[in-house]
Parts: C-alpha cells; structure tokens; sequence
C-alpha cells in the first residue's frame, strides 16, 4: 500500500544520496521519485506510468530529493 511504497521511496532515496568530487569541487547527488498505486487491475500501465511521471515532476518542482505519491 501507500505507506509500504512511501517507506521504501524514503529508503531509496538514503541509499542514492551521494557525494563525491568532480572536477576540484563537492558534488551531491540526489534523486526525486514519483510513485502510483494501483489494484490489481485497477489501472493500464500506461495510465499508471503517465500518474508516475506526473508524481515524478511535482517532487522535483517541490525542490528535488524528495518523493511524492500520485492523486
């Protein structure tokens, strides 16, 4: 469910953070996720994909590094 996805979204972003040196100066790398849930049956992939995508872009116009799940 939601909290099940929200809790492994939270713990992939941990593990993806990462910082290291590029060209002389500190980088960090981040992630943003976007999720949808779906019963089985619920949804075409292509409509759960396209909620995904939609989540996806409102985690990164929210600042980035963070996850969110689609309406």
């Amino acid at each position: 469910g939601k909290g099940d996805a929200a809790q492994v979204a939270g713990k992939v972003l941990a593990a993806i953070q990462l910082h290291f040196e590029f060209a002389g100066a500190k980088v960090l790398a981040t992630a943003s996720i976007g999720l949808a849930i779906a019963e089985p049956g619920t949804y075409e992939p292509s409509a759960l994909l396209s909620r995904a995508d939609s989540a996806l872009y409102r985690s990164k116009a929210e600042g980035r590094n963070r996850w969110r799940v689609a309406a």
